[in-house]
């Protein structure tokens, strides 16, 4: 990324009107480029882009504040400028030429305002989608992995943002080669033989000690059930309810899935029955 550009994400996220030159965006940029600061050019660099926005109009210096005494100089405070529809035409250009994957960024180009706080992200994912189609990935990654891969935050995908952001581009966690990762519980896979064409029964226990007594007595043979039990599974209460999916990557053979439940059933069991 170009100097400008560090300096337009700086702005753009600065919530006040009046930056300081320094502590408001250099100091910022500095520290995103980190040790390449004087490869991408330094302190020169910074004061030729910050120059660039003030005839771009994206920026106004504020005479009265004086001068920061290096070379070039620049104002030691600058306005934020208000952007007219005009000054998007760099953003729809990129939107139109950069991309080749097949996300769909029609609404980015109807609201190029909203074009440079995704960037990066949707960069991101343009290169991805193009290498998965080039080269398939042989093991999927979970969504959090593929977030924080892509945006380098790991619950993006899965905030409220990054599913308006995928539902706004038309892409899906399948298109991004992920998949959730359900939580992971304690169980017990009896020694019952399966038939491809037979259903699993599992039986969910609310209580430790619970489950630990019928998983003795199953396996030492001195219990039986009907129908037999293919699964015993820890329920830990309600926490059984966010790793339901993972039951079925427990017995994955199975041609259909059959539960019993044993444990107390309080008002909040009742209602997520009905």
């Amino acid at each position: 990324m170009k100097m400008q550009d560090y300096i337009c994400k700086v702005i753009d996220s600065f919530p006040r009107k009046m930056l300081k030159w320094d502590t408001d965006i250099r100091d910022p940029v500095a520290r995103r480029f980190a040790s390449r600061w004087e490869d991408a050019g330094g302190y020169e660099a910074f004061a030729a882009a910050i120059n660039n926005l003030v005839e771009e109009k994206v920026l106004s210096p504020v005479k009265k504040s004086g001068l920061n005494g290096l070379s070039p100089p620049l104002a030691l405070r600058y306005r934020k400028l208000p952007l007219q529809e005009g000054d998007y035409s760099a953003a729809k250009e990129e939107i139109l030429s950069f991309y080749c994957s097949r996300m769909d960024l029609s609404s980015f180009l109807n609201s190029p305002q909203d074009y440079d706080r995704h960037r990066d992200i949707l960069m991101a994912i343009d290169h991805f989608l193009i290498e998965a189609e080039n080269n398939p990935p042989a093991v999927w990654d979970t969504v959090n992995e593929r977030s924080f891969a892509l945006t380098g935050h790991e619950k993006f995908l899965s905030s409220h943002k990054g599913n308006q952001l995928l539902k706004r581009i038309k892409i899906t966690l399948q298109d991004l080669c992920c998949v959730p990762a359900p939580e992971p519980f304690f169980f017990w896979a009896t020694a019952l033989p399966l038939l491809p064409e037979e259903r699993a029964h599992c039986l969910v226990v609310e209580n430790k000690d619970t489950f630990h007594s019928l998983k003795y007595l199953l396996g030492a043979g001195k219990l039986k059930t009907n129908p037999e039990i293919h699964l015993l599974i820890y329920g830990e209460g309600k926490k059984i309810l966010n790793s339901w999916s993972f039951i079925y990557e427990c017995l994955p053979g199975a041609a259909g899935y059959q539960f019993f439940y044993f444990g107390d059933l309080g008002p909040g069991g009742a209602r997520y029955l009905r």
